[in-house]
């Protein structure tokens, strides 16, 4: 051995310290326990060494020099020392070993020793395990590096092709193998295909899922920035599979005006409709910190904004939150009334029956089959089918007749369509409801729409006076001439009908309860709009008024409603505004004219006042390439009717234009992988 036969004279004659780290571990481990032979007795006794001392005192050491028992710990640490222990060692065996040795190993230099012998080679291993763990941790951050870069491409591809709803489609389709060839979607950087078909179908749909939950991340730290938001709500289970509503959220940052869609909510299956997408909006509120800047809320029919005292509006309300209703240019006020007054059973079965015959027209087929035999089709336009079916009645009602006299040329399932449907064409309360609603859109509704049309002046005391004189005309109607010209009308449609006495007054009853509930609609749907006529003071058009006279009396209902305005301030930046012909620019354009020249907090009351506005829905955004000239709500339609359209599909589906923006951000891409790595516990893929 290196440290000689007898280790505690090694001891005695080296220091500790003249010893490499090494050398003091292997020593550490070597404590001598030889039997030393010396028996010593009296005239009364024999005495000799109990061999178990080594084991019951763990520091015990002997030598076989000096043929003594010392401390081994003691002898380490402290060295050549005074105490018999760790000096000339215990040579005698006196009776009174077992004191003597106990009183040692409970004195200081002792328990000092023991510590510094348990401490020994401790901070050496901890050095030596954080650099295994960091060159560890550096290989496997090489490899994380390699799978992060392969996945950081094809997020990027999914992203970008996206936009078209290709990638995203293949990629998390069930009915497709998971062996089936995606390479030709994804190449790396040096043009070799990245081969996606090697993943299993799960993550592949767990990689789409973490780009949605990347980008609702994205959605909510873009929404923090925002002083104002409102809330829209849409029903979206008529298409759907199951109870839904769909939420955008409308904002403005900087001189730019944002909608965006935030997901589809489950409703449950039964209860009260109100309360329960109350319940959604106050989870919205929650879950995207709405708190304190919720300024308006729309709903797209009167199921959800029924007359009455339990409504979404007093959901909200009641828990705090001043956000008036808002009719918002994305919906169309003739399909709200004309399923608003749904409670109504005839219009039920009117309802009903457009969606059948649209159902037939649709099908690719058969289209492509009466357009070759020459047959005059509508075009399916869902928003106004009412409208065309009213229009293309004699051409359906033709086609119909073809297919019911040649029966012998089309599929049973064309014909048993075709025979149910011509039914319908040959029934007067049909014909009847398609006649009056059209005379009630033409004459009422769409003057209605085109005179709101999603402009600023949307918000000027006329609109309240055109609401209130439709209402009124709607109500003022006579009753009898209305039905007559409907009859009338319904009878050059089809001939074929026959109208009785009984007929005639059940149609005046059903008349008078569609107006009655039509009407109530749009009270209600209106109801605060008064409150946002203040918003007027935006209206460039008044603006020269504005220089001469100020609009004290609507300045002042603007503050009274809006409490959140420092009112001297804000007088006195409008004056300046309506006093300067450059800045006499519609909303859109006053802010942005205001954020380019860095004049924000120059007029900071009216910058804040034009966010306001702006933020609510009723106007139409004034912006290029906005939603790529497609409504957001056009698009949500679209990805609901998909089939098996998860929420995260859908909001991929909504957002393309933003997902495409967002395939060039590098750390949306980290926080893709880094969600798809937690999803399926994939350490590999974590630094």
């Amino acid at each position: 051995s290196e440290f000689g036969e007898d280790i505690v004279q090694f001891l005695l004659n080296t220091s500790l310290t003249n010893l490499t780290v090494e050398q003091q571990l292997q020593l550490k481990l070597k404590r001598p326990t030889p039997r030393l032979r010396f028996d010593q007795g009296d005239r009364y006794q024999k005495r000799h060494q109990h061999f178990d001392w080594y084991t019951k005192y763990g520091w015990l050491a002997g030598s076989i020099t000096t043929n003594r028992l010392y401390c081994f710990t003691c002898l380490m640490f402290n060295g050549n020392g005074t105490d018999e222990w760790t000096n000339t060692g215990v040579s005698h065996l006196a009776k009174h070993f077992e004191k003597k040795a106990a009183r040692h190993q409970s004195s200081r230099m002792h328990l000092r020793s023991q510590e510094a012998l348990q401490m020994l080679g401790k901070s050496t291993t901890e050095k030596s395990t954080v650099e295994s763990c960091r060159l560890a941790a550096a290989i496997h951050n090489r490899e994380a590096e390699t799978r992060r870069s392969t996945l950081r491409q094809i997020v990027h591809e999914l992203c970008r092709l996206g936009k078209q709803g290709l990638a995203i489609e293949t990629c998390t389709d069930s009915n497709m193998a998971d062996g089936q060839d995606f390479s030709y979607l994804f190449w790396d950087e040096e043009g070799e295909p990245l081969r996606l078909d090697r993943i299993p179908i799960e993550q592949r749909r767990q990689l789409v899922q973490a780009i949605a939950a990347a980008m609702l991340g994205k959605m909510k730290e873009e929404l923090a920035k925002a002083p104002f938001v409102s809330l829209q709500i849409d029903e979206a289970y008529e298409t759907g599979s199951s109870r839904q509503v769909s939420v955008i959220l409308r904002y403005c940052i900087g001189a730019k005006i944002i909608e965006r869609f935030a997901g589809l909510y489950d409703l449950p299956e039964w209860g009260d409709l109100q309360l329960s997408v109350g319940s959604v909006v106050l989870k919205m509120i929650e879950e995207w910190e709405l708190e304190g800047r919720l300024i308006g809320q729309s709903y797209d029919g009167s199921s959800m904004t029924p007359a009455g005292d339990c409504t979404i509006q007093a959901v909200v309300t009641d828990a705090g939150h001043h956000a008036p209703l808002v009719h918002s240019y994305m919906h169309r006020l003739d399909l709200i009334l004309l399923f608003g007054t749904t409670t109504i059973r005839e219009v039920r079965t009117l309802i009903g029956n457009l969606k059948i015959l649209r159902n037939f027209f649709e099908a690719p087929k058969r289209r492509m089959r009466l357009i070759n035999d020459g047959g005059i089709l509508p075009p399916l336009d869902a928003t106004q089918w009412l409208s065309t079916v009213h229009e293309y009645f004699s051409s359906i009602s033709n086609i119909l007749d073809a297919i019911v006299s040649n029966e012998h040329l089309w599929d049973p399932e064309t014909l048993t369509l075709a025979i149910v449907l011509r039914q319908r064409l040959d029934d007067y309360e049909f014909v009847y409801l398609l006649c009056f609603f059209h005379a009630i859109f033409v004459n009422f509704i769409y003057p209605l729409v085109d005179f709101l049309d999603g402009n600023f002046s949307v918000y000027g005391s006329s609109t309240m006076e055109k609401i209130g004189k439709t209402i009124k005309d709607m109500r003022d109607l006579k009753k009898d001439v209305l039905v007559q010209s409907r009859v009338a009308m319904s009878l050059k449609l089809n001939p074929r009908l026959n109208f009785d006495e009984d007929m005639i007054c059940h149609l005046k009853q059903l008349s008078e309860d569609i107006i009655l509930d039509m009407t109530r609609q749009l009270k209600t749907r209106f109801k605060d709009h008064h409150n946002l006529t203040s918003l007027e003071l935006l209206c460039e058009l008044a603006f020269p008024n504005y220089a001469v006279e100020f609009p004290k009396l609507t300045f002042r209902r603007l503050v009274t409603y809006y409490q959140l305005f420092d009112q001297e301030r804000l007088e006195n930046e409008l004056y300046n505004i309506y006093e300067d012909e450059q800045k006499r620019l519609p909303p859109v354009d006053l802010l942005d004219y205001l954020v380019r020249n860095d004049l924000e907090d120059v007029y900071s009351e009216v910058t804040k006042l034009l966010r306001l506005s702006l933020s609510l829905p009723a106007v139409r955004p004034q912006q290029k390439n906005i939603f790529s000239d497609e409504c957001l709500l056009t698009r949500i339609k679209k990805a609901v009717a998909s089939p098996n359209t998860s929420e995260y599909l859908a909001v991929l589906h909504v957002e393309r234009d933003f997902l495409d923006l967002l395939s060039n951000d590098k750390s949306f891409k980290e926080r893709v992988i880094d969600l798809f790595a937690v999803m399926g516990d994939r350490t590999e893929l974590i630094y």
